[in-house]
């Protein structure tokens, strides 16, 4: 995982993309939890590899399930957008509050926004009211 992050930010060596891929993938097949995240990262823009919605959401769903919280936010994002996924607003309110409640403030805007419009959830001024204020 190491070297790959040294490749992907061109630290110590020249900036290389595509090993920072090889490297990623290497540690994400051991279970590295950063590394799948990373790697979903670089499927999801298109970094060095084809962009590939699908993969993106396999390699967040690993990172997500052993309780990555930027994995869980982007899990939320995809599925709230339909993004790679069919889109699944209570899988999106699942996936945000994981990372909201590790502290994310995107994940506690989007949850503020689905409490107050009712999107995926029962329709929710107070918890709207707690999530906007976490996110503030």
């Amino acid at each position: 995982f190491n070297l790959g992050q040294m490749y992907y930010n061109g630290e110590g060596v020249q900036k290389n993309l595509e090993l920072a891929v090889k490297y990623y993938t290497v540690a994400a097949e051991t279970g590295q939890l950063e590394a799948n995240f990373n790697l979903g990262l670089m499927y999801y823009k298109g970094e060095a590899v084809p962009k590939n919605m699908k993969l993106a959401v396999k390699y967040f769903t690993v990172a997500a399930e052993a309780g990555y919280p930027g994995a869980n936010f982007n899990l939320g994002q995809m599925y709230y957008n339909g993004e790679g996924v069919q889109k699944n607003l209570e899988l999106a309110v699942k996936y945000y509050t994981v990372a909201a409640d590790a502290g994310d403030p995107g994940a506690n805007f989007n949850l503020g926004q689905m409490y107050y419009n009712g999107e995926g959830v029962q329709k929710n001024l107070e918890l709207a009211v707690k999530y906007y204020t976490v996110a503030a």
